[in-house]
């Protein structure tokens, strides 16, 4: 009975693999897949350059060491992906949501990240080298040893990000937000947090390298 019940298993999950084979091989081959769901897919090593997967989802997909460079990406979804030694070189993936993944010693070098989303990631080691970063969210973000020299990060968050190691030589981070200040609203009675933008004596506090070129305050 058991047996049988194995079987029949391995029989339903067929189709679903051949289906996702073939959608893997069709972007690959014709560069283009907009809107498609690659979610849940063991995707590790697999060769998306210069691809056009506009709006396309990875939601807790295995992207280990996958090849995505000069890819076109808007509002892609990356939620809880594994993206270990990830290639990006390049890419342009603006307002894309990498909510709590894991991408360390991933390689963002020279990519487009204008409003990405990346709360609660592990980016531990990753290469951001002259990466655009403008307006994105790294709260709560573990930016440890994370090279972002001669990167544009103007009014990213980074409000309880780990920065100890992160690099930001030559880096522009005029009007990011890092430190959380309490502040009373008397309106509600409550203390909210409110951020405040980030100084460079900060972010040596927090133990990020700078260096003179490191842009700050605004």
């Amino acid at each position: 009975m058991l047996k049988k019940m194995v079987i029949v298993s391995l029989m339903l999950a067929l189709p679903v693999v051949a289906k996702a084979d073939n959608l893997i091989e069709k972007t690959i081959q014709t560069k283009r897949c907009n809107s498609c769901d690659f979610s849940r897919m063991d995707l590790a090593k697999v060769d998306f350059n210069s691809a056009n997967i506009d709006d396309g989802k990875f939601n807790s997909a295995i992207l280990n060491e996958a090849n995505f460079e000069r890819v076109y990406i808007d509002d892609g979804s990356f939620k809880r992906a594994e993206i270990k030694g990830t290639n990006f070189y390049l890419a342009h993936l603006k307002k894309s949501n990498f909510e709590n993944a894991i991408a360390t010693n991933a390689n963002f070098r020279n990519a487009n990240l204008g409003r990405c989303t990346f709360t609660g990631a592990d980016l531990s080691h990753a290469n951001f080298t002259g990466a655009l970063l403008n307006s994105a969210d790294l709260s709560d973000a573990n930016l440890q040893g994370v090279n972002f020299k001669y990167a544009t990060l103007r009014n990213v968050k980074m409000v309880r990000a780990k920065l100890q190691g992160a690099d930001f030589s030559n880096a522009d981070l005029k009007g990011a937000e890092f430190l959380v200040k309490k502040s009373y609203n008397p309106q509600n009675g409550m203390h909210e947090e409110l951020p405040q933008e980030v100084t460079c004596k900060e972010l040596q506090e927090a133990g990020a390298v700078i260096n003179a070129s490191t842009k700050c305050e605004k």
